[in-house]
């Protein structure tokens, strides 16, 4: 999609800004498209996004969720390899965190030590390369099982999901633009994905029509999937890869509702982070936030983009300015 435009925006439920965006990309009308696939059984609850960008556009709600719903209910093949694929997801993810929390582990107890740091540094820097490459390791698996799944179990071939296809693609013709918006990430994921949501879009014969994304459609469409959450209900976590995600915007790892789920506070916590994802910016993902990607150019369009530096701080972003490793 690069000859398209495309913004990544922050959460809309508070700090609505997707007509912000329409207006300044000279929208005065038309279709949007919306993937509401995140919100699963909530799909169709879309009255609020409706009035929020106005009479002017016609909102046609491309029912993801319930398209996915309906291949699997009518299609036993698919549905026990869909089955099969997110046991072995699971699986995964499991012995990934269990070797996770040993790895951080490691690496915050010497962040606690006031040891030399010619002596310290070293080690350290080696133990944050070893959860590196964990992550890595496990971005693969994700992206393995995924081609399994279409290239053995060959899911794109069965006949509901080349129906539900054809359905999205003569509706996305319709679409000057394409809004995809947050939830469950997973699942936005996993449903976008069966469906080719995005390779359709970009064949369709207009082909520079605009991509708006927020919240967890923000975090699919760059360069990996990454879940975090200081202070869960269940105790503290340890941020983990999800899902290698889409990347039409590398570069970048967007973080929704930093500003309550990160103890943005806590320098050594945020350092530890911060260096975790290779040369990928880290961009807080806020109420109010947008960025604007056209072609390789990725730059903050709002004055409140802020990013997380490897010292651990929090650095902001001015109007213009670009984004990126």
């Amino acid at each position: 999609m690069s000859d398209r435009a495309l913004y990544l925006l922050g959460p809309q439920r508070h700090v609505p800004t997707v007509r912000d965006a329409l207006d300044e990309l000279d929208l005065e009308g038309g279709a949007l498209g919306i993937c509401t696939a995140g919100w699963e059984e909530r799909e169709h609850e879309t009255s609020e996004f409706e009035r929020h960008v106005g009479e002017d556009f016609e909102v046609i709600n491309l029912e993801v969720f319930e398209r996915v719903e309906r291949c699997l209910l009518n299609d036993s093949q698919l549905r026990r390899a869909w089955q099969r694929r997110n046991d072995r997801r699971r699986t995964i993810q499991d012995l990934y965190d269990l070797r996770l929390g040993h790895a951080l582990a490691a690496v915050r107890e010497l962040s606690t030590r006031d040891d030399d740091q010619d002596l310290l540094l070293p080690q350290w820097t080696e133990a944050i390369a070893a959860v590196r490459e964990l992550d890595r390791a496990h971005e693969q698996r994700i992206a393995d099982l995924h081609r399994d799944f279409f290239e053995v179990d060959r899911a794109h071939d069965f006949a509901s999901v080349k129906q539900s296809r054809d359905e999205l693609s003569s509706l996305l013709e319709r679409c000057t633009a394409l809004c995809i918006a947050g939830g469950h990430v997973g699942t936005l994921l996993d449903r976008i994905r069966l469906l080719d949501l995005l390779g359709l879009f970009e064949r369709t014969e207009s082909q520079k029509r605009p991509v708006l994304a927020w919240s967890a459609g923000a975090m699919a469409l760059c360069s990996r999937v990454v879940l975090f959450h200081d202070s869960p209900p269940e105790g503290a976590g340890n941020a983990e890869v999800w899902d290698p995600a889409f990347e039409i915007v590398p570069g970048i790892v967007p973080l929704p509702h930093a500003n309550h789920r990160l103890r943005l506070d806590d320098l050594s916590r945020v350092r530890i982070f911060a260096n975790r994802f290779g040369e990928d910016r880290l961009v807080l993902l806020d109420p109010g936030t947008k960025i604007r990607c056209e072609g390789t150019s990725l730059s903050a369009v709002t004055n409140d983009v802020r990013v997380l530096e490897r010292d651990g701080s929090v650095q902001s972003v001015a109007p213009g300015d670009r984004l990126g490793a």
